[in-house]
C-alpha cells in the first residue's frame, strides 16, 4: 500500500446525505477500520463513493511520480519489466490522471495545491484536438508524426456506429516507438503497435497490465483502407508509406497506390510494380532491411557508413511486431510473415501467366562496402 490512512466515503445516489457513511483505515489493513456516519457535507453531491489517501511521502521526486510503499521504500520494479514496459512520465497529478484515464465517461477534477483542473471531460477524447489525445498517452510525440496526425487520425466505428477507437496508422519499428495505447473502461491498458491512439478494449488480468481489443474486422478494415487513402495525399517519405501499407494490409484494408517494394531508390507501386514485372524474366528480391551481421567481413561502422545496395536487388520491407487481437500477445520477432510479399506473389501470378520458379538455396550480393561483398538470402523469382 501507498497510504496507511485511508477514507471511504459512500453515499446512495437516492439517498440523503445524512444516510452517507464513511470507513476509516488508520494503520492501513493492519487492525480493524472504523465504520461511522459521514458529516453531511463531505458526502459525494450526487451519490457514489470517494476515497481519499494520505500518501506515506511525497509522491514526485527528480521531477516524476515515484510512490513510496509501507516502510518508506521506493516502489520496487521488476528488472524485466522496467526494461521492457513502456511508460509515460508524469511531472504532476493532472498529467498522470490523463495518463491513467485518457478515455474516462466520467469528469476527473484534479485539485492540487489549492488549484483545481479538469483532467478529462465525459468521453472527450472523441472530438478533441488529435494531438491533446496523443499527449495522454505517450510523452513524446514522434517528428514526423507530429506533421500528420491532425490529417491521419480517424474514428473506428462498429456496425452499431459506436466509436470503438480513434487512430492513425503509424507503424511500430521496435517496442519503445509504441504509440497506441489499449484502454477499457476508461482507464490506460498497456501500448499496443502500429497505430497513434486509442482503441477500446477488455482486460484479462487483476493488474490490469494486459487486455484484448474490441476488434471489428469489417471496421478496422474500412479504417485502414481510409487511412491508405489519407496517406497517399501525404508528403510521408515512400519508404514509412511503404511501411504503413503493410500495416494496412494486416488490418485487411486495400493499399491503393501506396509504394510496396524498392529498387536503386526507386518506389513501386502495385501498378508500377506490375509493369515492370511484364519487362522481366528474373527477379531478386530481399525481404526486410539490410542490418550488420556478425559474419559481415567489415566493420559496423563500415557498414553503416559505406553500404551501397545492390542496383539491381528488389527489397520489401517489413516490420519486426504483429498486431492481434489479443494485445498482451503481439508478437515482436525476426522473419515476420510479409504482407507486401504475399501482394507481390499474387502481381507475379498476374504478370507471368505461365508461372514462375523460386531459388533462395544460393547466398546473393545484396551490396558491398568498400569493395567487399555483403552476401544475404534473397529469393530469385525466374518466369517459365
Amino acid at each position: 500500500m501507498i497510504a496507511r490512512e485511508v477514507h471511504v466515503t459512500t453515499r446512495r445516489y437516492d439517498h440523503a446525505a445524512s444516510s452517507s457513511l464513511r470507513l476509516i483505515f488508520n494503520n492501513g489493513v493492519k487492525s480493524r477500520p472504523i465504520l461511522a456516519a459521514a458529516e453531511p457535507a463531505g458526502a459525494p453531491v450526487n451519490g457514489g463513493t470517494r476515497v481519499e489517501l494520505k500518501l506515506l511521502g511525497k509522491p514526485i521526486s527528480r521531477g516524476l511520480f515515484e510512490f513510496l510503499i509501507d516502510g518508506a521504500r521506493p516502489v520496487e520494479r521488476d528488472s524485466f519489466e522496467a526494461t521492457f514496459k513502456v511508460e509515460v512520465p508524469a511531472t504532476n497529478l493532472t498529467q498522470l490522471v490523463k495518463q491513467l484515464a485518457p478515455c474516462s465517461d466520467t469528469r476527473i477534477r484534479v485539485v492540487e495545491d489549492g488549484s483545481t483542473t479538469i483532467a478529462v471531460n465525459p468521453n472527450d477524447w472523441i472530438n478533441c484536438p488529435p494531438h491533446d489525445l496523443l499527449d495522454r498517452l505517450i510523452s513524446v510525440q514522434p517528428k514526423l508524426l507530429q506533421g500528420y496526425l491532425s490529417t491521419l487520425m480517424r474514428p473506428i466505428l462498429n456496425e452499431r456506429n459506436e466509436t470503438i477507437g480513434r487512430a492513425a496508422i503509424w507503424p511500430t519499428l521496435s517496442y519503445t516507438s509504441q504509440t497506441g495505447v489499449l484502454v477499457a473502461k476508461g482507464f490506460r491498458v498497456q501500448p499496443i503497435p502500429h497505430l497513434a491512439g486509442v482503441l477500446m478494449g477488455e482486460v484479462e488480468t487483476a493488474v490490469r497490465n494486459s487486455g484484448n481489443t474490441l476488434f471489428d474486422k469489417v471496421a478496422f478494415k474500412a479504417w485502414a483502407s481510409e487511412q491508405a487513402s489519407l496517406v497517399l495525399k501525404t508528403a510521408i517519405p515512400d519508404e514509412t508509406k511503404a511501411y504503413i501499407a503493410e500495416v494496412v494490409l494486416e488490418f485487411g484494408g486495400s493499399i491503393g497506390d501506396l509504394p510496396i517494394m524498392q529498387r536503386n531508390e526507386e518506389w513501386f507501386t502495385l501498378k508500377e510494380m506490375r509493369k515492370k514485372l511484364r519487362q522481366l524474366d528474373n527477379i531478386v528480391v530481399y525481404v526486410g532491411s539490410i542490418d550488420h551481421d556478425d559474419d559481415d567481413e567489415v566493420s559496423t561502422s563500415s557498414f553503416e557508413n559505406s553500404l551501397e545496395i545492390n542496383p539491381q536487388l528488389f527489397i520489401i520491407p517489413t516490420i519486426s511486431a504483429s498486431f492481434t487481437v489479443d494485445s498482451s500477445r503481439s508478437k515482436w520477432r525476426r522473419g515476420r510473415a510479409s504482407y507486401l510479399l504475399q501482394v507481390f506473389k499474387l502481381l507475379l501470378g498476374d504478370a507471368w501467366k505461365k508461372g514462375w520458379e523460386e531459388d533462395d538455396d544460393e547466398l546473393t550480393v545484396v551490396g558491398d562496402v568498400n569493395g567487399t561483398e555483403i552476401l544475404r538470402r534473397a529469393t530469385t523469382y525466374s518466369r517459365r
